[in-house]
């Protein structure tokens, strides 16, 4: 089986919303942060239940580091590869897509060995407070938090009186004898 990684160009765009557009399952590793709002800025919306293995990774290992390229290794990725982006990007882009397929093929298993005292696994964690959570978050960082200008504004003066009075006071405590 021949893979190949695609160079993003317009022509490609159409087909990969396309696929994008399909209701089944999408698995990436740091995709939400990073893929999904690259996707997002060519007008392509991800159908489907999507999975985000770094995020399920820190369900599993929240104390390790969450980089591809590990995780990959510890689901028994042979060598390193992320070096290889400059020189052999079509190489990299397809070992980045199976590094993933590989670590999904084992890390939810993982995560439903783990059992809490009531019986709720780190999958049910990692499925319910974050998979679902991440569309509201979503959702948040694109309205913004509303800001009234002229209220910043006040709280700006007063923030910098505050700071030349505590910065004063400290000046003065440092003087004295």
């Amino acid at each position: 089986m021949l893979f190949r990684s695609v160079d993003w160009t317009p022509d490609i765009v159409p087909i990969v919303a396309d696929i994008f557009a399909t209701p089944n399952s999408k698995v990436g590793h740091n995709t939400w942060l990073f893929d999904d709002p690259i996707l997002a800025k060519h007008g392509i919306s991800i159908a489907g239940p999507r999975h985000d293995t770094r995020w399920a990774w820190h369900a599993l290992q929240p104390d390790l580091p969450a980089h591809l390229q590990l995780v990959a290794q510890v689901y028994g990725w042979e060598f390193p590869w992320k070096h290889m982006a400059g020189t052999h990007f079509q190489f990299y882009g397809v070992a980045d897509v199976c590094a993933v397929q590989r670590i999904w093929s084992w890390l939810p298993r993982d995560l439903r060995h783990i059992r809490s005292g009531s019986g709720a696994t780190a999958w049910d964690g990692y499925d319910k407070m974050t998979r679902e959570f991440e569309p509201i978050l979503r959702d948040m960082e694109r309205r913004g938090i509303p800001v009234d200008a002229a209220h910043l504004g006040q709280f700006r003066e007063w923030l910098t009186e505050e700071v030349a009075k505590r910065s004063e006071e400290h000046t003065s405590e440092l003087q004295s004898p």
